[in-house]
């Protein structure tokens, strides 16, 4: 498995959801705050969260109407 991959919805082994990082980076935040923020991130790790963030979406869906 890669180094940077995601599990869980968490960064692996990092306390930082792809969430937060996807949060940051929607209220412009440069790559570059984020990872003065959280040094223990690297930028592979802003770069798989976008990739997981893809892969979701990549997804068939289907909105139906709520009663």
């Amino acid at each position: 498995m890669k180094k940077f991959a995601i599990e869980t919805r968490q960064v692996r082994g990092k306390r930082i959801t792809v969430q937060t990082i996807l949060e940051f980076l929607s209220a412009k935040e440069t790559e570059e705050e984020i990872l003065k923020q959280y040094p223990s991130l690297e930028k592979e790790n802003t770069t798989a969260c976008l990739r997981f963030a893809f892969r979701l979406m990549d997804g068939n869906y289907i909105l139906k109407p709520v009663s």
